[in-house]
């Protein structure tokens, strides 16, 4: 595999569970057969878990190179089309949404066949943003060269007009200085009820950490007239509900464990896969973080992000979170806004932040956020606070 080159179908990457596989469908869309059809095949040939990645990527792991080889037969089987080369992403609802400036697929198709037939080779993680707005923008995901939707059906990058999108985007792809995002809002919020161009719904649900039970989204995939759409922000559209189909279809997402709630305070934590899925994982990260969920909620709500990284590589946040628990010889280092306060066993850890939890909850101020809270006490205070209190 090529350094800096994404895990794919054609090149699969090794972990320690086996090789993983990353797909990017077309414009996010997956049929419910295509959808069933891999999570099957999730079921019967790798770990039995489909993930979501953070751009909204579907991945899955645990694979011979005989079941990849399957998979690979599968996708040929159920037409399911992928991008391959360079990412061109639509948002996920292209072409369903109301309040979409213009339908980015078009576009996106004309971007694709244009970087094909060029010949240029590109950087292995080189992508492209065609975002045609909406209530599911694309402004905040990184990119090499990104282009919005304006009045008139016109398109432009930075808000100034681009005449020629193919051209630009070739010559930007060449002379890219590597990704940025375009705003620091905060992401689009993929989870709940969206509703669509033709009167019908989407409902989108979020998987824990990024990954939920094959067995699980294959029973969802089998509603009947839904097709789905995959979200960065590990969330899972299912499209084409009637007002009916919708308490009925959200109520069985939430009994197979994934998230109907924007609030959920699963939601704020970033977890890689840990030992031993990882070969790398020092800590079982994600099993881990299921239990600070349940144990910490009050400090999860929404104002940061506590990042439980199964080794030092920070595969699942990049960026540094205000929280960090990180795998290190078996045991976690515990820190706050990147300022040590514990070296921890894996239960001592999860221990500390319940009684981090129940800190911030004596001591936050009335409107006061978890984040502001910690912020005000400062890491020394807290570090000294958890060292009377907890025992590795």
């Amino acid at each position: 595999m090529r350094r800096g080159a994404c895990p794919s179908l054609a090149v699969p990457m090794a972990t320690g569970d086996g090789l993983l596989v990353r797909l990017n469908p077309v414009d996010r869309q997956l049929s419910a057969p295509a959808l069933a059809g891999l999570a099957h095949a999730a079921s019967e040939l790798s770990n039995g878990i489909v993930e979501i990645t953070a751009r909204g990527s579907l991945q899955l792991r645990g694979f011979t190179e005989a079941g990849v080889a399957a998979l690979a037969g599968l996708v040929a089987r159920l037409d399911i089309e992928l991008t391959t080369g360079v990412a061109v992403e639509t948002g996920a609802l292209a072409g369903l949404d109301p309040a979409e400036i213009a339908d980015p697929r078009p576009l996106a198709a004309a971007l694709r066949g244009a970087i094909a037939r060029s010949g240029r080779g590109f950087a292995p993680k080189a992508s492209v943003v065609v975002d045609g707005g909406g209530v599911l923008r694309l402004d905040h995901l990184a990119c090499d060269v990104r282009l919005e939707a304006t009045e008139g059906g016109q398109w432009s990058c930075r808000g100034r007009p681009v005449e020629d999108p193919a051209a630009f985007v070739l010559d930007g792809l060449a002379a890219s200085c590597g990704r940025t995002a375009a705003t620091t809002r905060p992401p689009a919020e993929p989870i709940g009820v969206h509703r669509l161009r033709d009167g019908r719904f989407a409902v989108g649900v979020g998987l824990p950490f990024g990954q939920a039970p094959a067995e699980s989204l294959e029973a969802l995939a089998c509603s009947p007239a839904v097709a789905f759409r995959l979200s960065p922000g590990r969330a899972l559209l299912a499209v084409g509900l009637d007002a009916a189909g919708l308490p009925a279809w959200t109520g069985a997402a939430r009994a197979r464990g994934l998230v109907t709630d924007p609030a959920d305070p699963r939601r704020a934590v970033a977890a890689c896969p840990g030992c031993p899925a990882c070969g790398s994982g020092e800590i079982p990260a994600r099993a881990m973080a299921e239990v600070i969920a349940a144990r910490a909620a009050p400090l999860l709500d929404g104002s940061l992000v506590l990042h439980v990284s199964g080794c030092g590589k920070a595969c699942a946040h990049p960026r540094q979170a205000l929280l960090t628990l990180t795998g290190v010889d078996g045991a976690c280092d515990l820190a706050l806004d990147g300022v040590a306060l514990a070296r921890l066993r894996p239960a001592a850890a999860m221990d500390a932040l319940a009684r981090l939890a129940d800190l911030v909850s004596g001591q936050r101020s009335t409107g006061e956020t978890a984040a502001g809270c910690l912020g005000r006490l400062g890491g020394r205070r807290l570090g000294r606070l958890l060292r009377d209190r907890v025992h590795a």
